[in-house]
């Protein structure tokens, strides 16, 4: 789902350095809870565009909203309305092209709601200056980083600030941070903890769902016709919390946790 056209990789007057991939998103992307930031009032009903995941889906959308190069900074009536997804699978597309090893990670990021953690898309990618994946998130602009008081560099998103769904749920097994502090507005629990440890795992395979997708195991969860069974979760989070490329793929092969390869399998509940 994060693969460009190749007319577009082959653009050289796009930023090759992820700062400079970042800040182009600012000027493309604009995320639908933000509307009243930038002077736009609120919507009742999202956008049909928010539902997009292909990125080649949402390059065809910024065109039809306006014909301009990517570089070009757009006014917010003519970005793309999108949620924290959209930031971090164009981004990592971007870097992608430009040759950079990315991912995009599903988790919780503890900088919009003070004592919470919230549902939060973001990518990583290798910094082979420093030799190591970096956090970024592409969403955080500088009219969001005024409005939630941030102090540290959203292209390098310190230690703690953000956790990846295996992460959250190994910390939240150990005791080390409440359930109850993990989710969206009043939706929240250890469910939802449940449900990023899978969305990140498809993620790391490249099937970068939307937030509100369900499919397997989640849909099963999500209808109440199984319980959430946490020894089940842990084997996966200890898979992805391993690192290890063979074993998040081999996790990743079980039916239950396996994008279908038909999407119209996946129930969209938004």
């Amino acid at each position: 789902m994060t693969r460009l056209p190749v007319g577009l990789v082959n653009d050289e007057r796009l930023p090759t350095d992820a700062d400079g991939l970042r800040e182009m998103l600012h000027g493309l992307v604009i995320h639908t809870d933000m509307l009243h930031l930038y002077g736009m009032s609120r919507q009742d009903d999202p956008p049909a565009e928010i539902h997009l995941r292909p990125v080649t889906e949402m390059l065809t959308a910024l065109r039809e909203k306006a014909d301009l190069p990517m570089i070009v900074t757009r006014p917010p009536q003519r970005r793309l309305q999108g949620s924290c997804r959209h930031f971090a699978v164009l981004l990592s597309a971007l870097l992608r092209a430009r040759g950079t090893p990315s991912r995009v990670r599903a988790g919780f990021a503890s900088y919009f709601e003070p004592g919470l953690w919230e549902d939060h898309w973001i990518v990583e990618y290798w910094n082979p200056t420093d030799e190591r994946w970096q956090l970024a998130d592409g969403e955080l602009d500088p009219v969001e980083v005024d409005e939630y008081d941030i102090t540290f560099d959203p292209g390098d998103l310190p230690d703690g600030a953000f956790l990846p769904g295996a992460t959250a749920w190994r910390r939240y097994r150990r005791g080390d941070l409440d359930g109850d502090l993990f989710g969206f507005g009043n939706n929240r629990g250890s469910v939802l903890i449940a449900g990023a440890v899978i969305r990140d795992l498809a993620a790391l395979n490249k099937h970068e769902m939307l937030p509100w997708d369900y499919w397997g195991l989640l849909d099963e969860w999500d209808r109440g016709r199984l319980t959430v069974d946490p020894s089940y979760v842990d084997v996966i989070a200890e898979a992805v919390g391993r690192g290890e490329v063979a074993g998040i793929r081999e996790v990743y092969r079980r039916p239950e946790l396996a994008v279908p390869g038909d999407l119209s399998l996946v129930r969209a509940d938004r």
